[in-house]
């Protein structure tokens, strides 16, 4: 009979008995923690404004050198450094307007800023490249264990916030597209130079 039936608000408390009312009480508590946990790392990095960053792209659209730059916000809110980012940088205009400015060819592949496989080696094995004939992006371990060189880089694909803050021209293109005012460059700025938030 229908009057016998019992109100769906009530099937829904029975559900949530026992087992399941934990999990569900376990899981909001856990998001609770971890989106309480985020001013504190942001405020810890140096850099509280960085979780106002909804991560829109609006600065990736802008960058020539083919930077992702939400991603130094995105390490700056949770106080990382480590983070990996998005960076497709193509080597070869990256090579010739930063490290031969005069463009007569003399490359010092001893600079530390040219982009080489060993640089890139040296800073982190595991940042990932785009080798030419290639598909899938590879790390730069697996490139020189595959006896590729510099000259079959085409690109760089990702690589922790810090390296990519250490390559970066800071040529401040991101920072007019934000639509939260950020100071992408503050963030770029704070890592450059050993890699660490003060």
């Amino acid at each position: 009979m229908a009057g016998d039936e019992k109100h769906p608000e009530l099937n829904r408390r029975d559900f949530m008995e026992g087992s399941w009312k934990l999990l569900n009480v376990g899981a909001f508590l856990t998001l609770g923690a971890f989106l309480g946990s985020l001013p504190v790392m942001s405020v810890s990095s140096g850099h509280p404004d960085a979780i106002t960053c909804y991560e829109c792209r609006a600065c990736a659209a802008k960058c020539p050198w083919g930077y992702d730059p939400a991603g130094y916000a995105v390490a700056a809110r949770t106080g990382n450094p480590n983070k990996r980012m998005l960076a497709q940088i193509d080597v070869k205009k990256y090579n010739r307007i930063i490290c031969d400015p005069d463009g007569d060819g003399s490359f010092d592949r001893e600079k530390e800023h040219m982009i080489t496989l060993e640089n890139l080696n040296a800073r982190d094995k595991y940042i990932k490249v785009r080798i030419d004939g290639l598909k899938d992006p590879i790390t730069v371990e697996e490139a020189l264990d595959k006896n590729y060189r510099t000259e079959h880089i085409t690109t760089i694909y990702e690589m922790r916030a810090k390296d990519a803050a250490f390559y970066d021209p800071l040529c401040v293109n991101c920072e007019p597209m934000c639509p939260v005012d950020l100071r992408i460059t503050k963030y770029i700025r704070d890592l450059k130079g050993d890699g660490e938030y003060r």
